[in-house]
């Protein structure tokens, strides 16, 4: 991977982009996105290690993954890495969920998670906030955080904690993309805050067997992958006042 040199200075004549997370910053320099840490150098080089692993499992030819390109260091410390600068992409929290194109971004991530699951890479704090979409394009970020075979993993996200999960795997992936899904699919602000709140929305929500799939990976927990039976729902609308699948007519 390259290396990006800089002094501290540097950063404050590189435009910043507004960002909640506390633990980084993000600049922008040229065509690149600059993701700098502000955590302390062990748990930066943690993150470094991680990604040095990912390098060895020659998945980046896999597609929809916004791969990290040099790492950042500044003055001599490592502190970050750059990735292209998405510009004009949005987060998938803020996609309609009318968008003519959703089932095929939900095809196409869910496709390429069975590419890096393939290679025991899992992303682990997969959420609406590190998908990008610009029209039917789509891109996982945040691709520091993803772990292979959980060698250096992040502690468990508060998300898949919260639903009862304690290790990183496919199943967690699987998981959290099929509840983006319904999110999406059903314009949900925030579907359910735990495991009980999740599974009497989805009871409510009375699947046609067809679709039957969502509650065997949310509630049953099943591995099973979006990509093989999302096209499923071509044949249903979402009734947001009923807040039911309805088949076409």
């Amino acid at each position: 991977m390259k290396e990006i040199r800089l002094n501290k200075k540097d950063l404050l004549l590189l435009k910043q982009i507004p960002k909640s997370n506390p633990e980084s910053n993000l600049y922008v320099l040229g065509n690149d996105l600059l993701k700098i840490y502000n955590i302390s150098q062990t748990e930066k080089n943690k993150i470094k290690q991680r990604v040095e692993l990912i390098d060895e499992t020659n998945i980046k030819e896999t597609k929809n993954f916004l791969w990290l390109n040099s790492e950042i260091y500044i003055n001599e410390s490592f502190s970050g890495f750059s990735m292209k600068y998405l510009r004009d992409y949005d987060v998938i929290a803020k996609m309609d969920y009318k968008h003519p194109h959703i089932l095929k971004i939900l095809k196409d991530l869910s496709t390429s998670l069975k590419t890096i699951h393939e290679k025991e890479v899992y992303i682990g704090d997969l959420n609406t906030h590190n998908v990008m979409y610009k029209g039917s394009k789509s891109f996982f970020i945040d691709t520091d955080s993803i772990n292979y075979q959980n060698k250096i993993s992040n502690s468990i996200s508060k998300f898949l904690y919260d639903f009862g999960f304690s290790n990183i795997s496919d199943k967690t992936d699987n998981f959290s993309l099929a509840y983006i899904a319904l999110i999406l699919i059903t314009d949900y602000d925030a579907f359910a805050k735990n495991r009980m709140d999740l599974i009497q929305k989805v009871e409510q929500l009375q699947l046609h067997k067809d679709l039957s799939f969502l509650k065997e990976i949310l509630i049953k927990e099943e591995n099973i992958y979006l990509s093989d039976h999302i096209d499923n729902f071509k044949n249903f609308e979402y009734n947001k006042d009923t807040k039911k699948f309805e088949k076409k007519q």
